[in-house]
């Protein structure tokens, strides 16, 4: 194998020497700026995750509440019905009243006018 006049093995263009300050710098700063960066990308996160979890403790407590306004709203309808039935009741029970009260009257009255009609007939002797 000969050689044909380049005897480095190596190609123009492929070593470069970079002065160690000029690597340092630009890694240094690339390494602030990804930390910056990280730093603030975790803060974000952070931050959207405490509002995730602040969101789904209030969709829990929306749901605890609307199924507490749901059992209390079944009571009130419960009573209603139950004021309803009483109010009928106590109607009832005052109708009641009265339908006795004049039930006593037409039963004195009546026996008044047996006791007349009793003493009519011992007038005329038929009792």
């Amino acid at each position: 194998m000969q050689d044909s006049g380049n005897n480095s093995g190596l190609s123009d263009g492929v070593t470069k020497t970079i002065a160690p300050s000029e690597v340092d710098t630009k890694d240094a700063s690339t390494v602030s700026e990804e930390a910056s960066e990280t730093e603030i990308l975790n803060r974000l996160e952070n931050r959207v995750q405490t509002a995730v979890d602040m969101i789904r403790s209030i969709r829990e407590e929306r749901d605890e509440l609307r199924q507490i306004l749901h059992t209390k709203e079944e009571r009130i309808l419960e009573l209603e019905g139950e004021v309803g039935k009483s109010a009928q009741t106590d109607q009832e029970v005052s109708k009641l009243k009265h339908l006795n009260d004049r039930l006593v009257q037409d039963r004195t009255h009546v026996m008044h006018r047996i006791e007349e009609l009793v003493g009519r007939l011992q007038s005329v002797g038929l009792e």
